[in-house]
């Protein structure tokens, strides 16, 4: 009985002692995030011009870190109700946008759109960069398709189409709502950037792939000054210019190698039918079938371009996607590639024959449309 005591004696000051340190812990946590929210609330104070609001970098990154409560109180203390307009600014630009979303909602439309008139001396990437979070914001906690609805950004953008246009357009895209708009660039390389960018983005949700592609590779000239945004714009490039039936040599020249991506954005381009549809981002799935009848277009034309006669079966096997494809659908796109001249082929029995045709004027033909995007731009 005494080694029995002995054993629960010890199991119960262990415990205590696992709860003392966990406790502990706890508790130097939570005294960290107090100071850490303190740090922030004195800074952000300290944001009395707009000139100040070019030093919050390592405010933002610290702000990102922030637990739900601490990011909480940061709107609801007593001494951050009276805030200077820069400081305002900052607290919008500082709080964790994936943490509060709500809050950070509420405070722009409440405090920073109540007041607009008093922002006038704001720089034009602050006023873009609050109504970009505003609009993430609203997705983010479920309010999208209302803010789109209720016209108060159609408003913004209409009164000021060169700074409001990307916010529009983005949450546009983001609630399944394309739209198209006439924008207007403001010769500010990171809101040009964006605004070419996402009006890109809802013309191929509009499956208009020609104008897509061509708004992306305008983005993608725009975006020297502010390369974060680059595997974005690249990333939907590649589908834009796949989907619009650009040769994967011009869409290669297009880009520098060391910009190219990894993973689905490149593996489209892909003939040897290891492309897996169910795997793909959200963004490529909603457009799965498209690149399957691409995919299955590219193959058939790459047999034409290396081979005189090929088994209608081992045609289906090449275009990949397992038993879901039948040689029957194969000839089916055999027959339209032929109707519309882009091969010169023709099926016996089991076997289809090609002859022998040159893309290279299609090629140079592509070559020549990017020449004439860029030279637009630089003029």
């Amino acid at each position: 009985m005494v080694g029995y005591d002995m054993r629960l004696s010890l199991s119960k000051f262990s415990k205590r002692c696992h709860n003392k340190f966990f406790s502990s812990m706890n508790m130097d946590f939570m005294a960290m995030n107090k100071d850490k929210k303190n740090n922030l609330i004195a800074e952000i104070k300290k944001i009395v011009t707009f000139n100040d609001l070019t030093k919050i970098g390592s405010l933002i990154e610290e702000g990102q870190s922030l637990d739900v409560k601490t990011a909480t109180d940061l709107f609801n203390i007593k001494q951050m109700k009276d805030l200077p307009i820069p400081s305002m600014i900052a607290l919008i630009l500082i709080a964790p946008l994936k943490t509060v979303p709500g809050l950070i909602f509420q405070y722009i439309e409440n405090v920073y759109f109540q007041n607009l008139p008093t922002f006038v001396e704001l720089h034009n990437d602050y006023k873009t960069g609050i109504v970009m979070r505003y609009v993430r914001a609203a997705v983010l906690c479920s309010k999208g398709v209302e803010t789109f609805k209720n016209g108060f950004l159609h408003q913004l953008q209409k009164e000021n189409p060169g700074l409001y246009s990307a916010p529009l357009l983005y949450l546009a895209a983001q609630i399944d709502n394309p739209m198209t708009l006439n924008i207007r660039l403001t010769k500010n390389p990171r809101i040009d950037t964006l605004t070419t960018y996402y009006l890109g983005v809802n013309y191929i949700m509009l499956k208009n792939w020609d104008e897509a592609e061509k708004l992306l590779i305008k983005a993608l000239a725009l975006s020297k000054y502010c390369k974060d945004i680059r595997p974005s714009i690249i990333h939907k490039m590649s589908l834009a210019s796949f989907l619009n039936k650009t040769p994967k040599s011009v869409f290669t020249n297009r880009i520098a190698p060391k910009n190219l991506l990894p993973g689905q954005s490149s593996k489209i381009w892909g003939l040897d039918g290891n492309y897996d549809s169910d795997r793909v981002d959200f963004f490529y799935r909603a457009f799965a079938h498209e690149i399957r009848q691409e995919h299955i277009r590219r193959v058939i034309i790459d047999f034409a371009e290396t081979t005189t006669r090929v088994l209608l079966t081992d045609l289906t096997t090449a275009c990949g996607f397992g038993n879901t494809i039948k040689p029957n659908q194969i000839e089916e796109h055999v027959k339209a590639l032929i109707k519309a001249g882009e091969i010169q082929a023709s099926i016996s029995k089991d076997f289809v024959e090609f002859e022998s045709v040159s893309l290279q004027a299609h090629v140079e033909t592509e070559m020549n449309n990017v020449c004439t995007i860029l030279g637009n731009i630089k003029a």
